[in-house]
């Protein structure tokens, strides 16, 4: 009996130094610089070019090829997953092999890679593997890019997945019935979460991932689309209920990606990507507080098609709560929207100097690292070059509204989704009309959009500039600011500005563009300035706003 006794109280200590082996290897995993996470949209496989070779380095050189010579250290793979638990390998989930109704010169390379032995997310994990990157598999939780299908007229878009065929009764919506979510209609083939079968799919193709595949971490990517109760899809807020069970799930992937860890005995970290709002993410039945209350994540990465908040808000809770933060940077859609619909901008978005900025606002906010997403090829390694935590001294260009309208919007989830916006909306992709009309009767939090918009009242907005010209001056830099307002229907008399209480004078003026140069450094902060508009004539609309830093040699 002693020497049983003996046996087990050894097996029982040498599971407790492992456990805390593992804990702390993890523990050290989750604390990693992170410099770039760049996300490669998993379009890859899926539209695989008709002319090129089936073989690992053609494969690589479709997007992931890119990522050499740049500072980004972490590759978050999307093996798409559009159309729930759909994608483009076999083994796991659903198998996506159907070709998308493009030119011919494009296909789904899922089969003819298999047929050689590979596939795109184990070419991609190997691949980072022999530089000493970090890997992360990117599982999209609810993509609807299949919106168009038809189902009961025969009419399936290529992404309509082989779990949404089999299980119209977890949808959104119903075409049959003329069913259609009042928040964004063509996104009805959005799975509800509250279905058993919706949650045991995604408990199936975790821990298939996880059974197959040797990688560093799993991105649960929540923005692509954020829809996840039907109540929302039709006007209302997640119940307590409903959120609980959002929980309950993340609790069983962090099980079985648990397992998987000891399993292997190497961490694999999980990370959330998320609307930038605690509570938007709440009442889409996310409830953030909760899931790292109880350890569910390691890492938060905060932002996609719209942005609600500074980034400090988010970078905050996430480390009040010992999780990392990422800030998502993603593509503007304003210009391309603004060419559309004939409208004018102020020119800079989607430039190096523009994504400068945006790298030195989310540092400046206490962000942990970038995260890229919709940034693809030599424009991904144009971008990267830099050291986002050593931006000062580069040229750059802020922008009241970075991304703006053009694509998907806050209310294409949540009824008056504007009302958890805390950053100014000053898009000149917007209608303001429509604007007007989609903002009317939602309380006011100290920033209200279509007033600000629409500038018949002095009215405040601000703006984060993440400069710390004392850093540059120590390198022989100094800067020069010019600060732009594009306006409607006004003339060089009918407005006034200022920055942090200094008036702006002497504008050159045309075209409703007022651009005000050489405005002094020691008038800003390194933080969120505040910006001042108001009407001298009559009102207007405040089409786009912007302030450029360059730096030149100090003397000259």
């Amino acid at each position: 009996m002693k020497h049983s006794a003996c046996i087990v109280a050894c097996l029982l200590a040498g599971e407790a130094v492992f456990a805390a082996d593992i804990a702390a290897r993890h523990a050290a995993a989750v604390a990693r610089v992170r410099t770039f996470v760049y996300n490669t949209d998993g379009c890859d496989m899926l539209y695989y070019p008709t002319n090129a070779n089936i073989n690992v380095d053609a494969f690589i050189g479709q997007r992931l090829g890119y990522v050499r010579d740049t500072r980004i250290s972490t590759i978050s793979y999307c093996p798409l997953s559009s159309g729930f638990g759909w994608f483009t390998l076999l083994g796991v989930g659903d198998p996506l092999t159907n070709t998308m109704n493009t030119a011919s010169s494009r296909m789904n390379a899922t089969l003819r890679f298999a047929e050689i032995g590979h596939d795109c997310l184990e070419m991609a994990l190997a691949f980072g593997r022999d530089r000493g990157m970090e890997r992360f598999l990117s599982i999209r939780m609810n993509d609807s890019h299949d919106g168009s299908s038809r189902p009961h007229e025969g009419k399936f878009h290529p992404l309509f997945s082989t779990f949404r065929r089999q299980h119209p009764e977890c949808l959104m919506g119903d075409p049959a019935r003329n069913e259609w979510p009042q928040q964004c209609a063509w996104q009805w083939t959005c799975v509800d979460y509250g279905h058993a079968a919706v949650q045991d799919h995604v408990r199936k193709f975790i821990r298939q991932f996880c059974e197959k595949y040797d990688m560093d971490g799993i991105e649960l990517d929540f923005c692509r689309h954020p829809k996840y109760f039907k109540r929302c899809s039709y006007g209302g807020i997640a119940t307590d209920a409903e959120r609980a069970t959002m929980t309950a799930l993340l609790a069983d992937i962090r099980s079985i990606v648990r397992a998987a860890e000891k399993r292997r005995d190497r961490p694999i970290l999980l990370h959330a990507r998320v609307p930038d709002s605690v509570e938007y993410c709440r009442d889409i039945g996310l409830d953030l507080a909760a899931w790292l209350k109880a350890g569910l994540l390691d890492g938060i990465i905060g932002g996609c098609y719209f942005n609600l908040n500074d980034w400090k808000t988010m970078a905050d809770f996430a480390h009040s709560l010992g999780a990392r933060f990422y800030a998502s940077i993603d593509e503007s859609r304003i210009p391309g929207a603004c060419k559309r619909w004939g409208r004018r901008s102020i020119q800079g978005r989607d430039t190096l100097e523009n994504y400068c900025a945006s790298y030195a606002q989310a540092m400046s906010a206490g962000c942990d690292g970038i995260y890229l997403f919709n940034i693809e090829h030599e424009r991904l390694r144009a971008f990267t070059q830099v050291d986002p935590r050593e931006t000062d001294g580069l040229d750059k260009i802020y922008f009241a509204t970075q991304r703006g309208k053009g694509g998907y919007e806050p209310t294409h989830y949540l009824k008056d989704g504007y009302r958890y916006k805390n950053l100014p909306y000053i898009d000149p992709a917007a209608d303001p009309d429509t604007v007007l009309k989609d903002q009317s009767g939602l309380h006011d939090p100290g920033l209200d959009f279509a007033k600000q918009y629409h500038v018949n009242k002095a009215r405040e907005f601000g703006i984060r500039i993440g400069d710390d010209f004392a850093r540059a001056a120590a390198k022989g830099l100094r800067p020069r600011i010019t600060v732009m307002a594009l306006a409607t229907e006004l003339s060089a008399s009918d407005a006034r500005f200022s920055v942090n209480g200094h008036a702006l004078k002497d504008a050159e003026f045309g075209s409703g563009l007022f651009i005000f140069r050489n405005v002094p450094p020691d008038w800003f902060v390194k933080g969120v300035n505040t910006f001042q508009v108001a009407p001298a004539g009559k009102p207007f609309v405040l089409n786009d706003f912007a302030v450029k830093i360059e730096y030149a040699q100090a003397g000259r």
